[in-house]
């Protein structure tokens, strides 16, 4: 059986400080319990197969056979591997055509030339990633600890909080601000933060990005360019060594980053548009955030004719902002991103 992914959304924490990481840093540590790591090896084929019912069969490097279930993201990186649609394989399923399904994956699994050696990680007994044998795991718990060990330093105690975040199996999402140091541009005040990713299934690498946040409406808004990514480690690298330094170094830079983005939050507030240029604006955006010509355009101007008025690069860029709300994390941040590169590409 394919598992469904997880519906994924923020949640919000407040008034905390860092401390409510504890309660994280232990359900995370509850999930490390029901992770089982495999490595499977084929010769000139891939290691794992599929069955008529939807399930996953692959023999270990101790030679003991598994039966599993699999989830969609998985399932996904498998198809990858043997080089067949996943959307076509899960069609066949779907329309009653099984037998057809197992033997296309079969038969181009036999078509892979040289050894595979994967590892097969499993999670309350469905396998939740099919990866590289080189992969490595950075265990979700641990990157909370680091985290949580970094902020304790001298020069960051009692500066930041945890404001949100997103934790299941397969990923780690957290949004850390800093109130000490608000950016006060016209009469709105933004707060500024980092956020802090990372993926148990090979989704993303971990990585800390610049953050600014607005506590009215929860909008976010994510820098990347000039500086904006402040760290990032692929999972292939040591991490578990010195990962609580390597966090301390990272965030030394966004004091410089606080005073870019003020500088671009003010020059975006100065930039007036004309209609035609806003326009412009939201043709882009409908065409690179694959917002269609429905009802995602319709909220979108509703908040530019409503809540943002004003005109200016920034009333579109908290339109995007906030309309990210409404999607799921993976493309609430990809919006939050877009906006921070319209920000960033703002010149004076």
């Amino acid at each position: 059986m394919i598992i469904k992914n997880d519906v994924e959304a923020l949640a919000n924490v407040k008034g905390k400080g860092i401390s409510s990481l504890d309660e994280y840093i232990e359900q995370a540590e509850k999930m490390t319990l029901n992770w089982v790591d495999r490595r499977s090896v084929g010769e000139s084929r891939c290691p794992l197969s599929i069955t008529d019912e939807m399930k996953v069969k692959y023999q270990d490097s101790f030679g003991e056979q598994h039966d599993s279930d699999i989830s969609e993201y998985a399932f996904t990186q498998l198809c990858g591997k043997v080089g067949v649609p996943a959307s076509y394989i899960s069609k066949c399923f779907d329309k009653g055509m099984g037998e057809l399904a197992v033997h296309n994956f079969n038969e181009w699994s036999g078509k892979i030339e040289g050894e595979q050696d994967l590892l097969v990680r499993e999670y309350e007994g469905a396998v939740r990633a099919v990866l590289s044998d080189r992969y490595n795991v950075f265990n979700t718990a641990s990157v909370m600890k680091n985290v949580k060990q970094a902020l304790d330093a001298p020069q960051y105690a009692g500066r930041y909080e945890l404001n949100q975040i997103f934790v299941n199996p397969d990923k780690l999402h957290m949004r850390f601000v800093d109130f000490n140091s608000p950016l006060k541009i016209g009469n709105r005040e933004y707060t500024p933060g980092f956020t802090i990713s990372s993926s148990d299934v090979g989704s993303g690498s971990l990585n800390i990005k610049y953050f600014i946040y607005r506590f009215a409406c929860r909008n976010g808004l994510v820098i990347v360019k000039n500086g904006g990514t402040l760290f990032r480690q692929t999972h292939l690298g040591d991490f578990e060594s010195a990962g609580a330094d390597l966090f301390v170094k990272a965030l030394e830079n966004v004091d410089a980053m606080n005073q870019y983005a003020a500088d671009k939050l003010v020059c975006s507030q100065n930039k007036m548009l004309s209609q035609e240029e806003m326009n412009l604006y939201l043709t882009r955006a409908q065409k690179e955030l694959h917002l269609g010509k429905g009802k995602a355009m319709e909220d979108l101007n509703d908040l530019l004719n409503g809540t943002y008025p004003e005109g200016n690069i920034l009333s579109f860029i908290n339109a995007i902002t906030e309309n990210a709300q409404k999607y799921t994390l993976e493309t609430r941040i990809e919006h939050e991103i877009w906006a921070g590169n319209v920000l960033s590409n703002i010149s004076a």
